[in-house]
């Protein structure tokens, strides 16, 4: 069989008798196939202007299907953008050994409790020495589960003004183009997060001296960039990337003969696309593996940043920069709203809903 439009909802529709899955993970996976279908009810988007309509079934919005996350993305990011502080921002990651990976596979909730753990003590003690930043700062944390094969790779990502405050209450900014040194935060990351596994696996003894000798010899992968060149970046980087999911469906190619083909960017070759191969039970045994726990947060407020700290953070920001353009203008986000919603017909009208009841 050939499809160049298959999806994660089509294979799994296929394949799902095949799969041994939990409880959790069987009631994902009916979110993703009953996604955008009849099941779940419809509405219907109509143009006033030119009488244009279209039926849209509604999305089952759970967090680890392709089909929900770009909309989703851009609904959340839409609520961050008046919280987009007039700092650089930068993009830093924190990867782990891929040593640590089965001790994380084994319990991920607390393994992934760690790395978070890990990740908020590290950038808190950097950034709080004086001979550092010297403040007190706030990030966005995200994390991520995946590489580009959809192989267990948990790594966190993190979006960080850089700035915080200082003891006496007033705002610093860090030095230009330059946040903290990465060679620093790898080093204290790898005791913290040694730290924490220790604590939160002490009892399943899969932690001996010889995987702590091993990782500690090995550098460990923190990558900072200055991504962004302004808030209009960090709202669209938002929105795109923070509510990805292992694969998204346009990178499925087809499926012939049981073996799913789809395309990948090559790391370790200049991010060059490329092609791979397998078959169709094994790669959605390794989507599974990318299901959250239930009622884990893989979205979370640090610092500064936290929801019961944000709303005085901005408002102190704000008034010491009230002539900042570092902010983003009702107008873009009034403009981005009719993009989305104009009549793809007539390219003037915009799309109301109804809702709406299939017959027959």
């Amino acid at each position: 069989m050939t499809n160049n439009k298959i999806g994660i909802s089509d294979l799994f529709l296929m394949y799902k008798d095949k799969l041994n899955m939990s409880l959790h993970e069987y009631i994902t996976v009916s979110h993703i196939t009953s996604c955008r279908t009849i099941s779940l009810g419809a509405r219907k988007i109509v143009c006033p202007h030119c009488g244009n309509e279209k039926i849209l079934y509604n999305s089952c919005r759970d967090r680890n299907c392709p089909k929900c996350q770009q909309e989703k993305g851009f609904a959340w990011s839409l609520k961050r953008s008046e919280e987009i502080l007039p700092a650089q921002y930068f993009h830093v990651v924190f990867t782990i050994p891929k040593q640590l990976n089965r001790i994380i596979l084994f319990n991920k909730r607390s393994g992934y409790k760690a790395l978070f753990n890990s990740v908020k003590a590290t950038l808190v003690k950097i950034s709080n020495d004086k001979k550092k930043l010297g403040a007190k700062i706030g990030f966005i944390g995200v994390l991520h589960t995946w590489d580009q094969l959809l192989k267990f790779h948990p790594h966190i990502h993190c979006i960080i003004p850089n700035g915080g405050f200082t003891q006496t209450g007033k705002w610093k900014h860090g030095k230009n183009n330059y946040f903290l040194p990465v060679k620093v935060l790898s080093k204290v990351f790898r005791a913290k997060l040694v730290f924490y596994l220790k604590k939160y696996f002490k009892k399943y003894n899969l932690i001996d001296k010889k995987l702590i000798n091993d990782v500690y010899k090995k550098e460990w992968n923190v990558n900072s960039k200055k991504t962004f060149t302004g808030p209009k970046d960090v709202f669209n980087y938002l929105g795109r990337y923070t509510h990805r999911v292992g694969i998204s469906n346009n990178r499925i190619i087809s499926l012939e003969n049981d073996i799913v083909t789809f395309s990948y960017k090559d790391r370790h070759d200049g991010n060059k696309t490329k092609i791979a191969k397998l078959d169709a039970v094994s790669f959605l045994k390794r989507f599974l593996i990318h299901i959250l726990p239930k009622r884990f947060l893989k979205i979370r407020y640090f610092g500064i940043l936290s929801n019961k700290l944000k709303k005085n953070t901005f408002k102190k920001v704000k008034l010491e920069y009230s002539e900042t353009k570092n902010t983003i203008k009702p107008n873009y986000l009034k403009a981005i709203y009719k993009k989305l919603s104009v009549c793809p017909n007539c390219k003037v009208g915009i799309m109301v809903s109804y809702n709406f009841k299939e017959t027959g």
